[in-house]
C-alpha cells in the first residue's frame, strides 16, 4: 500500500505506537528494504487489512507462513470467487458462487485460508463461498470493514469543510461515487493490463446507470428531507469523475465544489431562484 506524505503525517500523529515501513517480496520471498526485513522478522503476526481480491496475497502470505511459522489472519475482507471476473447484482452473484464444487479452490490459494488464525468476512457472499469451500481456519466468520472502526479525523479541515460548504454538523448526508473497478492503471500512471482493461470496459458499460441510481438518490435526500447532499470521494479519481459525469446528471439546485482529500466534495442544495455553480 502508498501513502502519500499527508496521509503518511495523519497516520503517524493518530497511531503513533504503528511503525510504517517501505519495501516488497522479491520473486525469492526476500524483502527489497532493511526497514521491512526487520518488521518482518520481528513481528509476531501478519494481518490483511480490509480489501477485496485476498488471492492477489497469497504468494506473501504463504511465504510468511511457511518461512517464518508465525501466525497470520485475514480481518474484514472479500474472497469473491466471481467478480472479477464477471460481475452481476448480489443475488445473482451469490448464486455463481453457490454452484462452484467445494474442490474449486486450488491448493495454492487454499494452503494460506487454511492455516489462517482467523477469516473474517465483510460481506456473506464471501463467508458462505469458503464455508462451502471448507476452509479450515482456526476461526471463520462475520467481521465489517475496518472503515466502520476508524474514529480518526483530521480535526484541521473539518470546520474550515463545513464553513466553505455552507455545512451544519449532523444535518447533511454524504454520497460516495465511484466506478465498478477503480482504475489502478491510470491513478499510479502504469500501462494497463489486459485485466485492467477488461475491467475498464466494465466500467464503460455501467457507469452511466450507476450515476443514475445515485442521481435518484441525492435529488430524493434533497427533496424530502430540504437538507443538503455532499458528494464525497473514497478514491482520488473520483472528484474529477463526479464533475465530468454526474455534476451535469444532477437536477438543477444550486451547488458549491471543493477540492480533495480531506476536506472535499460537491454540496448539492434545494433549488433556489438563480442555481449557481463555484468552480
Amino acid at each position: 500500500m502508498a501513502l502519500g506524505e499527508r496521509e503518511e503525517a495523519l497516520m503517524r500523529q493518530f497511531l503513533p505506537q504503528v511503525a510504517i515501513v517501505r519495501g516488497e517480496l522479491s520473486d525469492d520471498g526476500q524483502p527489497t528494504t532493511p526497514e521491512l526485513a526487520s518488521a518482518w522478522s520481528s513481528a509476531e503476526i501478519l494481518v490483511h487489512g480490509s480489501a477485496a481480491d485476498v488471492e492477489n496475497r497469497h504468494a506473501e502470505f504463504l511465504h510468511w507462513s511457511r518461512t517464518t511459522g508465525k501466525p497470520h489472519g485475514y480481518a474484514g475482507v472479500t474472497a469473491d470467487p466471481v467478480c472479477p471476473p464477471t460481475w452481476g447484482t448480489l443475488a445473482e452473484l451469490e448464486a455463481m458462487a453457490a454452484f462452484l464444487p467445494p474442490e474449486f479452490l486450488g491448493a495454492e490459494a487454499r494452503e494460506p485460508l487454511d492455516s489462517a488464525e482467523f477469516i473474517f468476512c465483510r460481506d456473506s457472499i464471501s463467508l458462505k463461498y469458503l464455508r462451502r469451500q471448507q476452509i479450515r481456519a482456526k476461526t471463520l466468520g462475520f467481521g465489517p470493514d475496518g472503515t466502520f472502526t476508524y474514529v480518526f479525523a483530521d480535526a484541521a479541515t473539518i470546520e474550515p469543510f463545513l464553513e466553505e460548504m455552507d455545512l451544519r454538523r449532523d444535518n447533511f448526508a454524504c454520497f460516495v461515487p465511484r466506478l465498478r473497478y477503480a482504475p489502478y492503471a491510470k491513478i499510479h500512471g502504469r500501462e494497463p493490463t489486459p485485466e485492467s482493461l477488461r475491467r475498464d470496459a466494465i466500467n464503460a458499460a455501467t457507469h452511466r446507470s450507476d450515476l443514475a441510481a445515485l442521481v435518484t438518490a441525492i435529488a430524493t435526500w434533497v427533496r424530502q428531507t430540504k437538507a443538503p447532499a455532499v458528494v464525497v470521494p473514497e478514491m482520488s479519481y473520483a472528484p474529477a469523475y463526479a464533475r465530468e459525469h454526474l455534476l451535469p446528471l444532477l437536477p438543477r439546485m444550486s451547488h458549491r465544489t471543493s477540492g480533495y482529500w480531506i476536506g472535499s466534495g460537491l454540496s448539492q442544495r434545494p433549488a433556489r431562484s438563480t442555481p449557481s455553480a463555484a468552480p
